[in-house]
């Protein structure tokens, strides 16, 4: 396989920017882990300049050497759902590719006749902000159903003797 040129790279990273502002809910339809593989190589959301991206990757490519290949492949299966939702648009249809006998899809959740498939869009970096609110509301829930623990009298001290 061809090394990727960092002109490639360059114009598979525009595409990953462009499908992550337009229609990020493409990203789901890969595993969490396969998400931040593209986010950690491509850097899509980063503001780099192309010195910096040169050097970034680089150095990542030396730290997680298997990470090219692997945010590689995530790529393709991210470029290849968009051109065949692009060909369906227009009307056109493809053969449908076979499946492999290993699926990466999480598995429908029945709901009476229906069934509910909930996927993941992973974000390359936690909102710690979102992360605080909702530590907060776990805090305020937690405080809200603990009991008040009922402070031991020199009396009921005495009774339980």
């Amino acid at each position: 396989m061809p090394r990727l040129t960092f002109n490639d790279y360059i114009h598979q990273r525009a595409f990953l920017k462009l499908a992550w502002e337009e229609f990020d809910q493409i990203y789901s339809l890969l595993p969490v882990d396969q998400q931040h593989a593209l986010h950690r190589y491509y850097q899509p959301l980063s503001d780099h300049t192309i010195e910096q991206l040169k050097d970034y990757r680089a150095n990542i490519t030396k730290r997680e050497p298997s990470l090219p290949a692997r945010a590689g492949k995530c790529y393709a299966k991210l470029r290849r759902v968009y051109e065949t939702g692009i060909e369906a648009a227009k009307g056109k249809q493809r053969e449908p590719r076979r499946r492999s006998k290993r699926s990466t899809a999480p598995s429908p959740a029945v709901v009476g006749s229906r069934s509910i498939t909930v996927r993941a869009v992973a974000r390359p970096d936690p909102d710690l902000k979102k992360l605080a609110l909702v530590l907060i509301e776990v805090g305020k829930q937690v405080a809200g159903n603990e009991r008040v623990p009922r402070q031991r009298t020199s009396s009921s001290l005495k009774s339980e003797d």
